[in-house]
């Protein structure tokens, strides 16, 4: 190889290192592999963004990437790099930065990572719940990259028996053990970009909405999230009124309905 080959090589990696976010990144990976969703949790930036500079380290060869069914994974391929960071960091007088590796809003199977139960302030490592207390859960979608797979359902909520019945019917069909999996309108509506993307990048959007208002499905219009598959309860023989209750047959039937409609595993 020549001496300018060589040279290019090696200003390539100085180039990668040349920006803070990839310098951060580098740090989460110091302590060994870690999956697209974490370090984008970790830093708190959009995944599109974290994706792309863990492109720019990959070219340089400084990371390598594995695939884990709906999961990528990120390690250092280069050891020595850390050497020359830790020089360039005395020599900045840097200080020792604090980053915290388990966020509390990121529950990507496999990954490093804590969660908060409801009924407490306590935090418990996801390796720590059992296999026996998990295997009735259905995880629900928290990122994009897993949204690919899955037909996600967006449902009305609202304050009377069609917004429950539908919520309901979201359940079912999230429950049934599918590829259904309910996400929270509320949060697209409030412009959560996570749950944005997971509407965009969904295998299919399907929008449960209360009555003829319409609002799961005016907020993914908003949104310009594609609907797949739209549905409304009070059009399907459930009377709306100003009540929470809601009659469990009604809900059987409508789960039926719409899982064989857009082709879900039924309840």
């Amino acid at each position: 190889m020549s001496k300018d080959l060589l040279y290019k090589d090696a200003a390539n990696i100085y180039k990668a290192l040349m920006h803070p976010a990839r310098l951060e990144i580098i740090e989460i990976l110091r302590n060994g592999e870690e999956c697209v969703c974490h370090i984008t949790a970790i830093l708190g930036y959009r995944q599109a963004y974290i994706s792309q500079q863990l492109s720019v380290l990959r070219d340089a060869g400084i990371v390598d990437v594995r695939r884990e069914g709906w999961n990528i994974y990120y390690q250092i391929a280069i050891p020595q790099i850390l050497e020359v960071i830790d020089i360039v960091k005395r020599i900045s007088g840097f200080g020792e930065k604090q980053i915290n590796l388990n966020p509390i809003n990121c529950v990507c199977p496999k990954c490093r990572t804590v969660v908060e139960k409801k009924s407490n302030t306590r935090r418990i490592s996801m390796n720590d719940i059992s296999k026996e207390q998990t295997k009735n859960w259905h995880l629900l979608p928290i990122c994009s990259k897993e949204a690919e797979n899955l037909d996600i359902v967006f449902t009305c909520d609202g304050a009377a028996s069609v917004g429950q019945v539908g919520n309901q019917v979201a359940i079912e069909l999230t429950n049934a053990g599918g590829q259904a999996r309910m996400c929270c309108t509320t949060a697209v509506g409030a412009g959560s970009e996570a749950h944005v993307n997971i509407g965009k990048n969904a295998r299919r959007v399907i929008v449960i909405n209360g009555c003829a208002n319409r609002c799961a499905s005016k907020i993914m219009e908003q949104h310009d999230i594609k609907i797949d598959h739209e549905f409304t309860i009070a059009t399907m023989d459930v009377q709306k009124i100003p009540t929470l209750n809601f009659d469990e047959a009604d809900v059987r039937r409508i789960s039926a309905e719409i899982a064989e409609t857009a082709g879900l595993k039924k309840p």
